[in-house]
């Protein structure tokens, strides 16, 4: 990989591992469990963009950015894991957006998402 084009992945896989916090803080296994299967889908999307790196991987990274806000709001629709903070969602989702209209403009203007 050349220059920093693995930081937007390894950030993205990282946003799982705060939840997984907060189930270990609470010493809940099955909210552990359940975020664990919630984070696969943002893994796989990771281990896509760095193994393929093609303009569609590209887009699919930026979408995982996007699932991920929906996640975060939603968060509660899909299962309850007492440790997450009440704000985590609203705050968690906005950085993830963020993250996604800034790739957005950085795809368009540089036709890549490299950063060198």
């Amino acid at each position: 990989m050349a220059g920093r084009d693995w930081a937007y992945p390894v950030l993205l896989a990282s946003f799982p591992f705060y939840y997984f916090v907060f189930a270990l803080w609470i010493n809940d296994k099955d909210a552990l469990k359940n975020e664990f299967i919630a984070a696969l889908l943002f893994f796989a999307i990771v281990a896509v963009y760095l193994r393929y790196r093609f303009r569609w991987t590209e887009y699919l990274l930026i979408s995982g950015f996007i699932l991920h806000a929906i996640y975060d709001v939603s968060h509660d629709l899909f299962f309850i894991n007492m440790g997450v903070p009440s704000w985590w969602g609203m705050f968690c989702g906005l950085v993830d957006l963020f993250i996604a209209v800034y790739l957005i403009f950085h795809l368009k203007k540089h036709n890549s998402l490299t950063l060198t």
